[in-house]
């Protein structure tokens, strides 16, 4: 039986059952190394699946949405350059910008102000 995670809604991810090459490659392993910060793991993942860069988590929160949260200046950067939605909202209604500047993240911010959202309210 596959083990089930709370973080991604039930989706399987990390599970010991599932073949090593795909343990990877799921967007609940992209979040759990978001969460984490570790930078190199979210790169990988990224290049390896780039659709991962506009999944959401269980409240809609994108890739760019955690790195604005945690103040991850170099993820958020390297996110937006290779293609994550600046005005993605989450189902609170929140766009990265708004973690942001909610985090005090004042490098994070200015640099998704500078990156041009089209939306701030």
């Amino acid at each position: 039986m596959s083990k089930r995670c709370t973080h991604c809604l039930g989706r399987r991810h990390w599970s010991r059952d599932m073949p090593p090459g795909k343990r990877l490659l799921t967007a609940g392993a992209l979040f759990v190394a978001l969460e984490r910060g570790e930078t190199e793991k979210v790169r990988m993942l990224l290049q390896a699946k780039p659709q991962l860069i506009r999944a959401a988590d269980e409240l809609g929160w994108t890739p760019l949405h955690w790195a604005a949260y945690d103040g991850q200046y170099q993820i958020a950067r390297w996110l937006v350059e290779k293609g994550a939605l600046i005005d993605a909202i989450c189902q609170e209604g929140w766009a990265p910008l708004h973690l942001a500047i909610q985090e005090g993240s004042r490098v994070v911010t200015e640099f998704l102000v500078k990156a041009g959202p089209t939306s701030i309210c």
